[in-house]
């Protein structure tokens, strides 16, 4: 089996210039660009019905938290999490996660609790 270079793959389909300082790249309008260019990690808890979820999101720079979750997919990836039960016991820590979306009752920037025990 033969392995493929993907940066000269894109290129000789493209022509164009590759920018790739990640394996996840996006194809928009034809250009090649590295999501971690454009996204911040921004800290949030997550409540569900039965835990608390504080973790990191990946938000485009100047989107607000709020127009993230609207345009979500099904699922919204979290890292660094930590996943508690609702009276604060640590369940699990987990490098990746995805959430549901339809079973988050409430998110927030951590930085936005006024409880920093969060």
């Amino acid at each position: 089996m033969k392995m493929i270079n993907l940066k000269s793959l894109v290129k000789k389909f493209l022509n164009m210039p590759i920018l790739l300082k990640t394996d996840v790249i996006e194809f928009v309008n034809m250009e090649v660009r590295s999501l971690s260019d454009q996204t911040d990690k921004t800290k949030v808890v997550i409540l569900t019905i039965n835990h608390r979820i504080k973790g990191d999101i990946s938000l485009y720079s100047n989107v607000r938290l709020t127009d993230y979750v609207v345009e979500a997919k099904p699922f919204m990836a979290v890292t660094d999490a930590e996943v508690m039960d609702m009276s604060g016991k640590l369940i699990f820590n987990a490098s990746f996660l995805n959430v549901q979306k339809d079973h988050i009752e409430i998110i927030m920037p951590v930085d936005m609790v006024a409880d920093q025990t969060a």
